[in-house]
């Protein structure tokens, strides 16, 4: 089937996305960040798709917070009624930033949205909180002129803090830097949204959801106790008589209190009341297990797995099922063997499960070439030899070679500009050649297409 490429240029921070008149905004998880071009070195400039889409537009308030990883605090700023922000700085270029933004606005509801997709109204205005990483990125030019970025790490959608607190969302499950790949699989949640993935979902805390297919998934926890299971003396039992779980902890958790508060009836033991003072809130295994599924980026901040394994960070330790972890390198072990180099070592394989990908790019299209790389699944001791094709010439970096191309778009050609990046709607860089896509070039512009099949 042919494809036609419609294009349409327009300078960020002067389009304006039109919406629908009786629809005056849309759901967090479809707003987010995305990083002007005209960030340098000792300058930031930040755009929030939140101004453009709900309204009223002089209501907008975003509450900007920067810090570093001690979590000092590098700039503050309340913005109202305006899309970017912008500011010069000093950090130095191998500094990971912090950026978290507050946006709310109280005379724009949700309901009309809700409606619109065939959902309950639920009276709810704009309270969304948005937690990113930012980081000094190197690339280069097609030409090979390296150039630098400050770029999002994870590219997270906002959070609804007005559903925080009910029964949908359970608060302890919400990680706004959770590694979710970058897939589109949709479900959606108990609060009426849709999201990327289950994973996206399950990151902001929603406690089940019903996939494409019907299929609804329920996560079980009890939602009038939260997290108080592991809370000593919940409902001040022992306080009420001077005493105190640590106190009492000393003295025994297997004992009955009876024996040390007078007024306590037998057959309560210390355990019961005083769960944190016992030790039993770790409940968290330190079994490693990759998800194969999972992305993270290539940063070295590294961390010291439970498992006693070094990662490049925490996004790779989540990976591998890994969530407890001291910032460092863990005391160094040798390896008899780790065929990928990944750092994990894989001496308890005794066999190695081999499978074997074979990638004839030329013979399928003379314009490419192939690349080969390995991946060991250290869990089930599985060995890929895989591959994949990449182009001699794809200078719009769509993913499909110049040669092969069936429509070049005349203004390119004669426009000397330079592609950067492409990017989603949320700013989440992108590479194959999705439906919509937002292509960033050096001279500030934007084009957005839309392929039409």
């Amino acid at each position: 089937m042919k494809r036609f490429l419609v294009t349409l240029s327009f300078i960020l921070g002067l389009a304006q996305i039109i919406i629908a008149q009786v629809i005056t905004a849309v759901p967090c998880d479809m707003l987010g960040m995305v990083m002007n071009v005209g960030s340098q070195e000792n300058s930031i400039s930040i755009y929030h798709s939140g101004q453009y889409m709900t309204s009223p537009q002089s209501e907008n308030i975003f509450i900007w917070e920067f810090t570093d990883q001690q979590g000092n605090i590098l700039h503050q700023d309340t913005i109202v009624d305006q899309s970017t922000i912008a500011f010069g700085h000093n950090w130095s270029l191998t500094d990971t930033i912090n950026v978290t933004v507050h946006f709310i606005n109280d005379s724009a509801n949700l309901d009309n949205w809700y409606i619109s997709e065939g959902l309950p109204p639920n009276g709810n205005s704009i309270n969304c909180l948005f937690e990113d990483q930012i980081y000094w990125y190197i690339d280069t030019f097609p030409n090979g002129t390296p150039y630098g970025s400050w770029t999002f790490i994870h590219n997270n959608p906002g959070v609804d803090q007005n559903t925080i607190n009910n029964c949908c969302i359970n608060p302890e499950w919400i990680d706004l830097m959770a590694p979710c790949p970058f897939i589109e699989d949709p479900v959606i949640g108990c609060d009426g949204v849709e999201y990327a993935n289950y994973c996206v979902a399950e990151a902001t805390g929603i406690t089940s959801y019903i996939d494409s297919m019907g299929n609804e998934t329920v996560l079980e926890w009890d939602c009038n106790q939260g997290g108080d299971d592991c809370v000593d003396d919940p409902d001040g039992m022992v306080a009420q008589y001077g005493s105190s779980c640590s106190e009492l902890a000393i003295l025994g958790c297997d004992a009955d209190l009876s024996a040390f508060i007078d007024g306590i009836g037998f057959g309560i033991t210390v355990y019961e009341i005083c769960p944190e003072s016992c030790g039993d809130c770790d409940t968290t295994e330190c079994v490693p297990e990759l998800d194969p599924d999972c992305f993270a980026f290539d940063l070295w901040d590294p961390v010291c797995g439970c498992d006693g394994v070094t990662y490049s960070n925490s996004a790779y330790a989540a990976c591998n099922n890994i969530f407890e972890y001291s910032e460092e390198e863990c005391e160094e072990v040798q390896c008899e063997q780790d065929l990928d180099n990944d750092g994990i070592c894989e001496d308890h394989c005794e066999e190695m499960l081999m499978t074997v990908v074979d990638c004839e790019c030329s013979f399928f299209n003379p314009n490419t070439y192939t690349v080969f790389f390995s991946t060991v699944y250290e869990e089930s001791c599985e060995l890929w030899e895989d591959c994949y094709c990449e182009c001699y010439n794809d200078a719009d970096g769509n993913g499909i070679c110049d040669e092969d191309e069936e429509n070049v778009i005349i203004g390119e050609l004669l426009n000397k500009k330079k592609l950067l990046k492409i990017i989603d709607f949320l700013g989440r860089e992108i590479n194959s050649n999705m439906r919509f896509q937002l292509e960033v070039f050096d001279n500030g512009t934007i084009e957005k297409k839309y392929i039409l099949e």
